[in-house]
């Protein structure tokens, strides 16, 4: 994620689903046991800086890129002025009035 505006980019929450189910840690996916992560969840982005959330470094990327392909990812995020935007891995933000979610479905990591 690479916030381009000119304040910081308040995430509050992540969610990742896997073939239409929520997954709450890496480990549900026993194929991404080698995944490096950043910590994404209640994270301030500043301005001008970018992200990555995942990064894999493995001999099994065939089957991490098969896994991958029917993964979701999601974050919502706020400016300082409460305004609000959940983007998916298309990059294009939405806004919402608020990030908010059910704790079933947060990502954990």
């Amino acid at each position: 994620m690479y916030n381009k505006g000119t304040g910081p980019a308040i995430i509050h929450y992540a969610q990742v689903s896997h073939a239409g189910k929520p997954v709450q840690r890496w480990a549900e996916l026993p194929a991404f046991n080698d995944i490096t992560q950043s910590h994404i969840g209640n994270v301030t982005i500043p301005a001008n800086t970018s992200v990555t959330p995942l990064r894999y470094q493995g001999k099994q990327l065939e089957q991490v890129l098969e896994v991958d392909a029917s993964t979701r990812i999601s974050l919502c995020y706020c400016s300082i002025y409460d305004e609000c935007w959940l983007v998916d891995r298309s990059n294009r933000a939405q806004p919402v009035n608020t990030c908010r979610t059910g704790n079933e479905t947060y990502f954990l990591q």
